[in-house]
C-alpha cells in the first residue's frame, strides 16, 4: 500500500505525454475512430475543447472508441488522464478510458480501465495507473462510449515513464505458516467458482466424470476458506417474472454438487446474482426481494447449506446495473428489501456491498458514506 503513491508521484514527475493532439485542438487529427458508421467529431463543450462520441438511439450497442496506439516495453510506467462527461447515456456503462497491451503477434494481453462518467451531465475526472505486462510491445488508448446517447472527452493525457524490470526469480520458495494472527477479521483465502462446471453444456463438450474428480481433487488440495459463486436468476427463476421458482433445473443441480464440495471443506459461500438476459430484472424491489429471499432460504434450509453465509445483489453494479438506468437509490432500496426478507425468513446470511470494479472510487465511496445503505450490509467487495 505504501509503494503506490510513490509509484504515482515518480510517474508525474517524469513521465511525459505521448499523445498526438491530446486537447483536440487539430479536430480529431492523431486519432483512430474504431466504428467509422459512428460520429465522432471534435468541437465544443461548456467551453472546452472536446472530442465528442454520439451513438444514435437505434445503434447496436458496442465500444466505439477514438484511440491511439503507442510503443511501450514491459514495466515501463503508465499513468492516463482525461476529463469525460455523458449525457443521455442509457443501455451501456457510459464513457470512460481504456489502455490495451498488445503482443508482438499484435493479440491482445490484457487490458486496464478507468470508472465511468457518473453521475452523467457533470464533467468527471478519469485516471489510470498502470505498469505495461510481460509480453507487451505496444498499448493502445482508447476514449469509449459503451451505450447510446453522447459522450465528451477533453484534456486527455497519457505519460509514459520507462520502467525497469528484473530478472524473475528463480529456484525453491519457502511459505513459513506461524499461528500469529496479522488480521483478526480475515475471512481466509479464495477463489471464484460460478458452480456449472457440471451442466449441460460442459457434457455436450465432452466434459466426463474423470473431469469432475480432476477438479474437485485439485480443489480439494487448494482447500479455499471463501468462494465467490454467480447465481444467475434464470437458472433458478427461468421465466424472470421473480415468482415462479424452478430450484431443480440443470444448472441449479451443478450448484448443488459444487456447493456439496465447499460444504464437505468448510469454506464460506457468497451467492452472486447476475441477471443476464432477465428483461427489468430490478424494477419492482419488493418481489425482487421476496425472490431472493426465496433462493436464500432454499439454499440454506431446504437444502441445508450452511457454507452459504453471504450474499451479493449483481456483479459489478457501476457496470451493468446503472448502465442500465438504474439509481443507486433503488440500489439501496432492494437490498432493505433483502435485509428484511433474510430476517423474516430467520437466515443466518450477511450482505455483501459495492462490489464495485473499474477504477475509481466513487461508487464504493457513494456506498460507505450513504448511512442507510451501509447499516444495511456486513462488509464490501471491489474489484
Amino acid at each position: 500500500m505504501i509503494g503506490l503513491p510513490l509509484l504515482f508521484a515518480v510517474m508525474s514527475a517524469t513521465g511525459t505525454n505521448v499523445l498526438v493532439n491530446p486537447t483536440f485542438s487539430d479536430g480529431i487529427t492523431g486519432w483512430t475512430n474504431t466504428v467509422p458508421a459512428i460520429s465522432m467529431t471534435a468541437g465544443q463543450e461548456d467551453g472546452k475543447t472536446v472530442a465528442h462520441i454520439s451513438v444514435p438511439a437505434d445503434a447496436e450497442v458496442g465500444y466505439p472508441a477514438l484511440m491511439q496506439v503507442i510503443d511501450a516495453k514491459p514495466g515501463d510506467l503508465l499513468e492516463a488522464r482525461g476529463e469525460a462527461k455523458g449525457v443521455g447515456v442509457t443501455n451501456g456503462a457510459g464513457a470512460y478510458m481504456s489502455i490495451d497491451y498488445f503482443d508482438a503477434e499484435g493479440k491482445r494481453i490484457t487490458f486496464s480501465q478507468s470508472g465511468q462518467a457518473r453521475p452523467q451531465g457533470q464533467w468527471i475526472n478519469l485516471a489510470i495507473d498502470t505498469i505495461v505486462p510481460p509480453g507487451a510491445v505496444r498499448t493502445r488508448l482508447c476514449l469509449l462510449l459503451n451505450g447510446r446517447g453522447d459522450a465528451y472527452f477533453a484534456n486527455v493525457s497519457l505519460a509514459r515513464t520507462p520502467g525497469v524490470v528484473g530478472e524473475p526469480p528463480t529456484g525453491p520458495v519457502a511459505i513459513t505458516v506461524t499461528d500469529r494472527v496479522a488480521c483478526a477479521s480475515l475471512i481466509g483465502f479464495g477463489a471464484e467458482d460460478d458452480g456449472w462446471f457440471y451442466n449441460e453444456v460442459n457434457k455436450s463438450h465432452g466434459v466426463t466424470e474423470e473431469d469432475y474428480a480432476l477438479r474437485e481433487e485439485r480443489i480439494t488440495w487448494m482447500d479455499p476458506d471463501y468462494i465467490r459463486m454467480f447465481f444467475w436468476y434464470k437458472d433458478w427463476n427461468p421465466s424472470g417474472d421473480w415468482e415462479t421458482f424452478d430450484f431443480e433445473t440443470p444448472n441449479m443441480q451443478s450448484h448443488y454438487r459444487s456447493l456439496d464440495l465447499y460444504q464437505k471443506l468448510g469454506a464460506r459461500v457468497n451467492v452472486t446474482g447476475v441477471e443476464w438476459g432477465v428483461k427489468d430484472p430490478y424494477g419492482d424491489p419488493v418481489k425482487a426481494g421476496r425472490a431472493i429471499g426465496a433462493l436464500l432460504e432454499h439454499l440454506t434450509k431446504v437444502k441445508g447449506y450452511t457454507c452459504v453465509r453471504d450474499w451479493t445483489l449483481t456483479n459489478e453494479p457501476n457496470g451493468y446495473f446503472v448502465g442500465s438506468g438504474y439509481t443507486f437509490e433503488r440500489y439501496r432500496e432492494i437490498h432493505a428489501q433483502v435485509k428484511q426478507e433474510i430476517a423474516r425468513r430467520g437466515l443466518a446470511v450477511g450482505i455483501v456491498g459495492s462490489d464495485d470494479t473499474n477504477g475509481g472510487v466513487t461508487w464504493f465511496e457513494q456506498c460507505v458514506t450513504d448511512p442507510a445503505y451501509f447499516g444495511l450490509t456486513d462488509y464490501y467487495a471491489s474489484h
